[in-house]
């Protein structure tokens, strides 16, 4: 598990500063540090920002995007290297992303290059390949400049597939909590009400629901501890292939999922395309983000078919890649220039987000009415087994 240290080291030329790495234990956080060529001087845990790395292994994509793009600025404008992270430095909120830039200072300390800085800080390789390939031509801050619009797209992506299931969610939520409600206080209060009335007599149906509440109650520590289970079953469940396969039946939620997924690949293909890298590499490193199954044997399958000797147009057609993708993927880098590839690429994944978008937003009119007619059933069966017995009951003993 990486842990996030503080230090204060001496550069063999310049002056003592403090900073922030990260490292499996200290011995390791230690030479780090010393094969940049610092001395350290006192280097202990820095607890708040470990616990932070233990639950996010990545920076904010949007605080990601402003720091690519600050620098940028900073860099074209003639900015020094170590200067110009140590103003970003200054900006940046996210905590993770914040030892991420001390780290890239250090290297940048000890001499190194920009893309060397950011290997050394553990950005991703995708974001190392593009800054390398853009500065040995001489223009870095491009290169930077590119992967803060992609980062601000993607991050405005995922936000909008994040709001299209919140309400449910919260809907769900509230409901969980409810149910829970019902068995522990209002279902042992009607039971109590009951026994006091003469005659009173129970539909089968709430019978057994009451004879279910007691034996809830009476272990009602075991019976939390499973109810409460409940919540990481989901979570386990929602990341499983089961849930994978369920969702790929509604055709809308899979026409969400690809088009969200591909949108994200092209952009990113596009990216590493512009700068020149090995196109099957590219397809190859693409695959490991991708969000879905599919699409990681598609891209892997046309990095395979590129090495042995295909066209990458003719590598997409017979990669397996849904029919939406190949047909304008094909057309885009069979285009001609690599400035008309990547253009049509960069469009290509526009057009896919504004579908994303219009997805979004039919699905949130169906989520919304599914939400309103379980609410229904819940209050439904909420009066079914409180208010409709009682009503019963007073019936009968008039």
């Amino acid at each position: 598990m990486q842990k996030v240290y503080k230090f204060t080291a001496k550069p063999q030329a310049g002056t003592v500063f403090s900073g922030k790495i990260y490292a499996p234990g200290e011995d390791e956080a230690k030479l780090k540090l010393q094969r940049q060529g610092l001395k350290v001087i006192d280097i202990s845990l820095h607890f708040s920002d470990t616990v932070d790395l233990i639950f996010r292994k990545e920076p904010d994509g949007r605080e990601l995007a402003q720091f690519y793009k600050t620098l940028s600025r900073r860099m074209a404008n003639g900015g020094g290297l170590e200067q110009s992270l140590e103003e970003s430095l200054e900006f940046t909120l996210d905590t993770v992303l914040a030892v991420i830039v001390a780290m890239m200072i250090v290297a940048a300390k000890n001499g190194a290059t920009i893309e060397d800085c950011m290997q050394f800080g553990g950005l991703p390789v995708r974001d190392v390949s593009v800054v390398k390939a853009l500065r040995q031509a001489g223009d870095a801050a491009r290169g930077l400049n590119d992967l803060s619009v992609e980062y601000r797209q993607a991050y405005i992506l995922r936000k909008k597939l994040k709001a299209v299931f919140l309400e449910p969610a919260l809907t769900l939520g509230m409901s969980y909590f409810m149910i829970w409600g019902v068995f522990y206080f209002a279902v042992p209060r009607i039971q109590k009400f009951y026994s006091q009335l003469p005659n009173a007599k129970l539909p089968a149906y709430v019978q057994s629901l009451y004879a279910f509440a007691d034996k809830f109650d009476a272990h009602i520590f075991v019976s939390t501890a499973l109810y409460v289970a409940l919540i990481p079953a989901i979570f386990v469940l929602l990341k499983s292939p089961i849930w994978g396969y369920l969702r790929d039946k509604i055709p809308t939620l899979r026409a969400l999922s690809e088009r969200s997924d591909h949108a994200m690949i092209w952009s990113s293909y596009a990216l590493l395309y512009e700068a020149a890298m090995n196109r099957a590499d590219a397809a190859e490193m693409i695959a490991k983000s991708a969000k879905r199954a599919d699409s990681r044997a598609a891209l892997t399958n046309m990095a395979i078919a590129m090495r042995n000797g295909r066209e990458p147009a003719r590598a997409v057609a017979i990669s397996g890649f849904p029919k939406f993708v190949h047909s304008s993927v094909s057309n885009s880098l069979r285009s001609g220039s690599a400035n008309d590839v990547t253009e049509g690429l960069r469009l290509f994944a526009a057009n896919l987000a504004e579908d994303v978008e219009l997805l979004s937003e039919r699905i949130t009119t169906y989520a919304k009415s599914a939400m309103f007619i379980l609410m229904g059933l819940i209050v439904t069966g909420v009066a079914m087994i409180t208010a409709v017995p009682m009503i019963q009951t007073a019936l009968h003993q008039v």
